[in-house]
């Protein structure tokens, strides 16, 4: 069964796309408190560039693992599945939800979590461990804050789109296939990116095709995209520069077309102007806890069903 039509501007592009943006505007912003602090300003507390800079490097995490997310999320198309990535909750508010999934097993809003280290259960309770070094040791935390929060949005995001919206952690993180089979925690499901699609797929039919196309298209007017996709590769070229540009500074590229060098600030390529821009490196590796993970006291296996 072929997956309904995607709303103008739902494209598997959009996965993350906000977070980068936060995260360019973000290093833009520690870039001028850096000519502030040579000029002698006072920095205010919160706003020096290091502290924008962690600031930067965390949203960069979480647009990583929404792409990594909705590359996983794209293959339920074929499923009978339709997925939009990157919505906003509450225009004009900036609250987004980082995947509305609609298909046969319902309505589902899955949050993707980079987190750092291993993620286990415990007690009923979603725990983070991670090596903060050796003077530190092994850390964990509870992430129940989170896991409260991810719910309180699924519920927002079901009274404004008039069905249930069933509530998901999708960790995303280098180290989520550790994490075993699929659990509840708290009224939320937590699976892991590469179990995410074949617990969708394999979950209890409760919809029509007709009804999965209904609240697709009903949500992809109430929830509308986050950020605007570009429409053709120029101008996604175009984007790419100008958030650079609004980063402190132009990337690493082969230059586009209408930039000369040696006369002023570069120009962004016109519509219809070839150039390639390179991608931005990728942020160093976090060093991971060397320990073996911890097993999952109160995990459960396998698939969680709903009745």
């Amino acid at each position: 069964m072929a997956g309904v039509s995607i709303p103008s501007g739902m494209t598997a592009t959009n996965g993350g796309a906000s977070a980068s943006d936060k995260g360019d505007d973000l290093r833009g912003q520690a870039g001028r408190a850096r000519a502030a602090r040579k000029a002698g300003a006072k920095v205010v507390r919160g706003q020096s560039e290091t502290a924008l800079k962690k600031q930067a490097k965390a949203w960069d995490a979480g647009a990583v693992g929404e792409e990594r997310a909705a590359r996983q999320l794209e293959r339920l198309r074929r499923e009978g599945f339709t997925v939009h990535h990157d919505v906003l909750l509450e225009p004009p508010k900036k609250w987004n939800l980082d995947h509305m999934i609609y298909g046969p097993a319902g309505v589902f809003f899955a949050d993707a979590k980079n987190w750092r280290g291993d993620i286990t259960i415990y007690r009923g309770s979603l725990w983070r461990h991670w090596y903060a070094g050796p003077k530190s040791g092994r850390q964990s935390e509870d992430m129940a804050r989170e896991v409260n929060k991810v719910k309180a949005m699924a519920q927002h995001a079901s009274n404004r789109l008039g069905t249930k919206v069933t509530p998901v952690i999708c960790l995303a993180g280098s180290k989520s296939r550790q994490f075993e089979g699929v659990a509840e925690v708290g009224g939320v499901v937590v699976v892991s990116v590469d179990k995410i699609v074949g617990w969708l797929r394999d979950s209890p039919a409760t919809l029509t095709a007709d009804k999965v196309r209904m609240w697709a298209e009903i949500g992809g007017r109430v929830f509308p995209p986050a950020t605007a996709p570009a429409s053709t590769p120029q101008d996604a070229e175009r984007a790419r520069w100008e958030q650079a540009m609004r980063a402190g500074g132009a990337p690493s590229v082969t230059r586009p077309n209408g930039v000369q060098p040696g006369r002023g600030r570069a120009q962004p390529p016109s519509a219809g102007e070839s150039g390639r821009v390179d991608p931005p490196p990728a942020s160093p590796a976090v060093r991971q806890d060397p320990t073996k993970p911890p097993q999952q006291p109160g995990g459960m296996r396998g698939w969680l069903r709903r009745g």
